[in-house]
Parts: structure tokens; C-alpha cells; sequence
């Protein structure tokens, strides 16, 4: 059992030209297929106190003999931190396929569509106060002495619980769906000193 502190961090980001396939109805009850231009990535950044519970198996018991070990156990974590920040471009326009080709690409603001530039824009985020996951990991172990021994080996942490507290998401062309899980988990190769009391 012990105490630590993590933090977590995750690039999304949105870059190119995109056309959706399905058609909206402008002001004007026009019909047209929605064009995204952007290039802008949001950093986000996770910050919480971490309580691991564990039980150690150790195969070895006598001294500068190689052994294994295995480990298996809880983390609750409690979020301390938890926010984003934005930056680049956006921009929306209609593409009309009815209209001649010269005129078929509109993008004016009366009708909705929108240009941000400069995007420079950060804050908090709506996030679960509280995360459970499971931790495991096996590898080998030495001991240097009867009271310390050196282990190091791999270790997967998968996380139980969903961070985020939103119920919807909102894509780029506007369309909304449920949200999915967001979870955060790890894999690593671990070292690590264990000490008898």
C-alpha cells in the first residue's frame, strides 16, 4: 500500500479538409453537404493522487538466487487537476452542389458558417472527482541480500472507471452521439526495490 502522485496527459488535434455525406437545410431551405477546414490541436492534461493497493509474490527467498515475482492490485486515484488548452484554426462553409460550379462553395457568416483564426483558448475540465483500475505486472526478481531485493518487468495498469462526465459528444459537422468512455491506462516496464522490515 502507498501514496503517489501521476499525471496523464493527451493530444487531440484536427487537420485537413473534411465533407460530410449528409445533407443539411440552409436559412434559405437550401440544401447543402457541410465542408470543416481546420488545424488545431488541443492538449489535455490530467492530474491526480494515486492510493495503490497490492499483494507481492516473491519465488525466491534466499539470497543472490534468481527468482519471480508477480504482482496484482487496486489504484484509486483522486483527481487534483484537470485541464486543456486549444490552439490553430477553424473554419465551416456549404457546399452546394445544385448551384453552378463557380458559386458552389458559400461560406457567409448569414447563413451560419463560421472562421475562427488565432484559436488560443484553455480552461478546466468537466471530469470525475474519482478513478478506480487494476494494476499487474510479473517479471524477474534477485535478491541482493536477505532484506533487499531488486525486481523489474512489465506492468499494465487498465482503468475501470470514466473520467469524463460528459453524456453527449459533438463531432465537427455538428452531428451528436453518446459519448464513449474515456479511461486512463497504462503499460510500462517497471524497477523496483522491495525491502523487509
Amino acid at each position: 500500500m502507498g501514496i503517489g502522485y501521476s499525471t496523464s496527459r493527451a493530444n487531440a488535434n484536427l487537420s485537413g479538409s473534411f465533407r460530410n455525406t449528409t445533407y443539411f437545410t440552409d436559412a434559405n431551405s437550401e440544401t447543402y453537404l457541410k465542408n470543416v477546414t481546420a488545424s488545431y490541436d488541443s492538449l489535455l492534461s490530467f492530474s491526480y493522487i494515486s492510493v495503490p493497493i497490492s499483494v507481492v509474490f516473491h519465488s525466491n527467498s534466499n539470497p543472490e538466487k534468481w527468482g519471480i515475482y508477480a504482482e496484482g492490485g487496486i489504484i484509486a486515484s483522486f483527481n487534483m487537476n484537470s485541464n486543456y488548452k486549444t490552439t490553430g484554426s477553424f473554419a465551416t462553409s456549404g457546399y452546394y452542389e445544385q448551384y453552378p460550379e463557380a458559386l458552389q462553395i458559400i461560406s457567409s457568416p448569414e447563413l451560419g458558417y463560421i472562421t475562427r483564426t488565432n484559436i488560443n483558448k484553455s480552461g478546466n475540465m468537466d471530469v470525475s472527482s474519482f478513478s478506480l483500475a487494476i494494476k499487474a505486472s510479473i517479471g524477474i526478481s534477485y535478491p541482493i541480500n536477505y532484506f533487499t531485493t531488486v525486481y523489474a518487468g512489465p506492468e499494465i495498469v487498465y482503468s475501470l472507471s470514466n473520467v469524463s462526465k460528459a453524456k453527449n459528444f459533438t463531432d465537427a459537422f455538428g452531428t451528436t452521439t453518446s459519448a464513449k468512455k474515456i479511461g486512463i491506462s497504462n503499460y510500462g516496464i517497471k524497477f523496483g526495490i522491495s525491502y523487509k522490515f
